[in-house]
C-alpha cells in the first residue's frame, strides 16, 4: 500500500517558502543582513528543489509517486551530512530502536563508508555476519549482486536488513587477495551485552559487547557473580572492549559510573548548550585495578568508556588505536512515522580530548588485539569514512606506537599489566 503524504512536495516548499519569508521579516528586524543573506540562500535552494520536484511529474516517461520522491530527497539530503546522520523509514527506525533492546532481524555486523567502499567495522559475535567470517576491515563491493560502489549508506543497511530465515550474498575482498562470495543468513539476532567468565588468577573478564538498554545492569549482575564465585572478592577486572560498535550514550555512562566516585565521565559540545556528566559515589564497585581492552573497533559509547577511565587513571588501557567516533546522534520523529537521525554534537573526554578521526590510543600496544581473531592486514578508522567530520579540537593521529608482538596473546598481555597493577595498588 502506498504511504500518502499530506501535501504534494511543490505545495510544501511553496508553503514553506511563505513560513520562512515571515521569519524572514523577522530576522531583518533582529538578525541583520547576514541572516537575511543566509536564508536569501535558503529560499534559491527551495526552489531548484521545487523545480526538479516538477519537471520529475511533468516530464518524467512514467508517474512516480510523491512518497517516493520525499523520501529520496531527503535521504540524500542527510547522506551529505555525515557517515553516522541517515534518514530512517518507518521500519528503519523499529528496527534501530529494537537494536537497543537488543533483539533485531539481520546479520548482525556495524558498517560504514571508506573512500567510496563499504566497509565491516566490527561484526557481533555471534551474529550471523560473524558465524559467515567477516572481519573488521572487509570490503563489500555487492550486495545481493548489486555492486556498492556509489551506493548510499543508509540503502546499504537496508539491503542487508530482512525477515529472518532469508539470504543475503555479498561479495566480500579482504586484504590482497581476490573477492569471494559468502551467502549469510539473516536471523533474529539476539545479543547479550555482557559476557563475563574467571580467569585462572582469580580475576573477572567481562566483555561488554555493545551498549544497549540493559548493559549497565547485566553488566552488575554479572560482576555480583563472580565476585560470590571467587569467594567474596576479585583481585582485578579486564574489561574487554574490543570489536564493541558502542550504542547508548546513556549506558556508557552508567557503565562507567560504575568504576569511579567522582569526576566527569564525558561532554558533549554542538549548537546546543554544552553537556556535562558526572560520576557519584552511589553504587561505585570495590577500587579493584582495572584494564581496559581495545582495538580498532572498538567505536563510539565503547571510546567514552575507555577515554573516561584512562583520563581519570582508573584503567590501564591495553590494545590498539580505537576507531575513532567522537560524535553524538539522536533521532527526530517525523510526523508519517520516519525519522532522522542526526549528528548534534561532539564528546570529550575529562581531560578535554576529542577522539574524532583520530582514536583513543592504548598505555600499552598489543598487536593482535582480539581474541577471537587476528585483525585483516588493514584495519578501518573513524578518519577513512567518507564525509567523516574533522576533530574539533584540531588533534592528529598519534604514532601507533611500538611494532606489535603477535606472539604475545591480548588476554595474556592484559592479565599481566592487571597483576603490575596490583602489586602498585597495595603499596603504600
Amino acid at each position: 500500500m502506498t504511504r500518502r503524504v499530506p501535501l504534494r512536495l511543490a505545495g510544501a516548499l511553496s508553503g514553506l517558502s511563505f513560513a520562512c519569508g515571515l521569519w524572514l521579516g523577522g530576522a531583518l528586524e533582529a538578525g541583520g543582513a547576514a541572516e537575511a543573506s543566509r536564508s536569501a540562500r535558503t529560499f534559491k535552494a527551495l526552489d531548484v528543489l521545487s523545480e526538479v520536484y516538477g519537471h520529475i511529474q511533468r516530464s518524467y516517461v512514467e508517474p512516480v509517486e510523491p512518497d517516493r520522491l520525499v523520501y529520496a530527497a531527503v535521504d540524500g539530503m542527510v547522506q551529505a551530512l555525515d557517515p553516522h546522520s541517515e534518514f530512517l523509514s518507518p521500519d528503519d527506525k523499529a528496527n534501530l530502536r529494537s537494536q537497543t533492546r537488543g533483539e533485531f532481524p539481520g546479520v548482525g555486523m556495524e558498517i560504514g563508508l571508506r573512500d567510496g567502499e563499504l566497509k565491516v567495522i566490527a561484526p557481533l559475535p555471534g551474529a550471523p555476519a560473524d558465524t559467515a567470517g567477516l572481519r573488521p576491515g572487509d570490503a563489500i563491493r555487492a550486495i545481493d549482486g548489486r555492486t556498492t560502489r556509489g551506493l548510499p549508506l543508509g540503502e546499504a543497511v537496508r539491503m542487508m536488513r530482512g525477515r529472518a530465515g532469508t539470504v543475503v550474498e555479498l561479495q566480500v575482498a579482504r586484504g590482497e587477495a581476490p573477492p569471494f562470495t559468502v551467502e549469510v543468513e539473516r536471523a533474529l539476532v539476539r545479543v547479550d551485552p555482557v559476557e563475563a567468565r574467571l580467569l585462572p588468577d582469580g580475576s573477572a573478564h567481562i566483555r561488554v559487547r555493545t551498549f544497549q538498554r540493559d548493559t549497565e545492569s547485566r553488566l552488575r549482575t554479572e560482576l555480583d557473580r563472580l565476585r560470590q564465585n571467587a569467594g567474596g572478592a576479585l583481585p582485578g577486572i579486564v574489561l574487554d572492549l574490543r570489536n564493541n560498535p558502542g550504542g547508548l550514550l546513556s549506558q556508557a555512562i552508567a557503565v562507567t559510573d560504575l568504576f569511579l566516585a567522582e569526576g566527569e565521565i564525558v561532554s558533549t559540545r554542538g549548537r546546543r548548550p554544552a553537556r556535562s556528566w558526572k560520576a557519584g559515589t552511589f553504587g561505585t564497585l570495590p577500587p579493584v585495578p582495572v584494564v581496559v581492552v581495545v582495538n580498532a573497533g572498538t567505536a563510539s559509547a565503547a571510546e567514552i568508556v575507555a577515554g573516561a577511565l584512562q583520563a581519570h587513571r582508573r584503567a590501564v588501557v591495553v590494545g590498539t588505536r580505537t576507531f575513532g567516533k567522537g560524535s553524538v546522534q539522536s533521532i527526530f520523529d517525523l510526523t508519517d512515522g520516519s525519522g532522522v537521525k542526526l549528528t548534534i554534537a561532539h564528546y570529550f573526554t575529562p581531560d578535554g580530548r576529542s577522539i574524532q578521526a583520530r582514536g583513543l590510543d592504548p598505555d600499552v600496544f598489543v598487536a593482535a588485539a582480539d581474541a577471537i581473531e587476528p585483525p585483516p592486514p588493514k584495519t578501518q578508522r573513524e578518519a577513512d569514512l567518507d564525509r567523516r567530520l574533522d576533530n574539533p579540537a584540531r588533534e592528529t593521529a598519534a604514532p601507533a606506537g611500538p611494532p606489535p608482538t603477535p606472539a604475545d596473546p591480548v588476554l595474556a598481555r592484559a592479565v599481566e599489566v592487571l597483576r603490575v597493577a596490583g602489586i602498585f595498588s597495595q603499596r603504600p
